[in-house]
């Protein structure tokens, strides 16, 4: 039935279950974004605990070298905790505490840390 052959009290009718309908929509659209929010909450925390209790030693460096963050296990083989080299570039920290550790990023590829920049793997 077209509009113009409907009552107001029709039309009216309709217009309560049009927005019934948009109500109930916008309910389920922030039910459904606050679930897909927890889903990657929960993916970052777990991809978290990964990173940080790792077994092997994991640092992170932008490309000019200056480390992001890191892992327990790097901590534990370097012997520096991870507030110590954050923002420090891996080229300017003490060789010592690299001695016997290979670091590997995609520009840098550093064995038994002693100064020599290599261009490819040893």
């Amino acid at each position: 039935m077209k509009d113009e052959n409907k009552t107001k009290v029709e039309l009216i009718k309709e217009l309560k279950t049009i927005r019934k309908e948009r109500e109930k929509s916008a309910v389920n659209n922030i039910t459904e974004r606050k679930q897909a929010e927890k889903k990657l909450q929960d993916s970052e925390e777990y991809l978290k605990i990964l990173f940080e209790y790792a077994p092997d030693a994991y640092y992170v460096n932008d490309l000019k070298g200056n480390f992001i963050d890191g892992n327990l296990a790097a901590e534990r083989i370097i012997g520096l905790k991870r507030e110590e080299l954050i923002g420090k570039n891996i080229l300017k920290i003490d060789s010592h505490a690299f001695t016997g550790v290979v670091l590997t990023s995609t520009d840098y590829y550093l064995s038994r840390f002693t100064g020599n920049l290599l261009s490819s793997p040893p």
